[in-house]
């Protein structure tokens, strides 16, 4: 039997996230667990249903927002919705993670657009304005909660966020920065496949970096919409009388969603498990 690649990384990631989950829950007071959800809160599930259903709707409302206004695209916020809405299910059911989804919805989109190119590159923008205002989420939880500047991973976590702010912000509102370090880039890489793609998304640029406005405003609505699942998470772990800091939880919430990226492990199973899990032990 032949095994392509794609198989074997199919194989890998289970294993991979078979290994993760057996050592994350192999401690786990499962009885204990079970009665926890006996008699949850029902009013605070509710608020999570819709907490999370509102950061959908942000989240949509912010793609829409980066492709309708930069580009004049004129399609309807449905189709963002419903298209964000398969790349989450691409992200959780197939492998390669939230990588896969945002590929994924992109091209579903595109095909039913027919915009090709420079919606793709709403999709990219959207998750660099994501990685930016999870950065700035990192960086402001990491400076009020003290008990993270003890912790190495932690450590490492802000100055990496650090760096996804700065490059972020480069490329969204310096464009001689950004032009420059293109200049700089393109000997070693114009002989590479993507570089083509590379020059159609520095003519592409240009609109954003005309319209600087619309791309913070997108990061400020970006930041609300992680606020918003945090406070669902937050509202399900008050429901079954589990007491755990809100601003652990969307800190723990924004690295598990920054790691999926990440295509180490199925749909990112065991990776997100495993950095709830380390961060709450942090608080005891």
């Amino acid at each position: 039997m032949n095994i392509n690649k794609q198989q074997l990384l199919f194989f890998l990631q289970i294993i991979i996230s078979a290994i993760l989950l057996f050592f994350i829950f192999r401690k786990v007071d499962f009885l204990y667990f079970g009665q926890l959800f006996k008699n949850p809160e029902l009013g605070g599930l509710i608020i999570a249903f819709l907490l999370f259903f509102l950061a959908t709707l942000v989240g949509s409302f912010k793609w829409s927002l980066l492709a309708n206004n930069i580009f004049s695209t004129k399609l309807s916020f449905k189709y963002f919705l419903a298209y964000n809405l398969i790349g989450g299910f691409y992200s959780i059911f197939v492998p390669g993670g939230t990588l896969i989804g945002e590929g994924v919805k992109a091209w579903r989109m595109s095909k039913k657009a027919n915009m090709g190119g420079r919606l793709y590159l709403s999709v990219a923008i959207d998750r660099i304005v994501g990685f930016v205002s999870m950065g700035v989420i990192i960086i402001a939880i990491f400076i009020r909660e003290r008990l993270l500047w003890t912790d190495s991973v932690s450590i490492v976590g802000f100055w990496i966020s650090l760096f996804c702010v700065i490059a972020g912000c480069t490329l969204l509102f310096i464009p001689r920065l950004f032009n420059a370090i293109l200049e700089i880039s393109s000997k070693p890489l114009k002989n590479l496949f993507f570089y083509r793609y590379i020059l159609s998304a520095r003519g592409y640029m240009k609109d954003y970096h005309t319209k600087p406005g619309i791309v913070f405003f997108a990061i400020i609505i970006s930041v609300l919409s992680h606020l918003f699942v945090a406070g669902a998470i937050y509202k399900i772990s008050e429901s079954i009388m589990i007491s755990i800091p809100f601003s652990l939880i969307l800190w723990a919430y924004v690295i598990s969603l920054i790691m999926t990226f990440l295509p180490v492990s199925y749909a990112g199973l065991g990776i997100r498990e495993g950095i709830f899990t380390y961060y709450f032990l942090l608080v005891g």
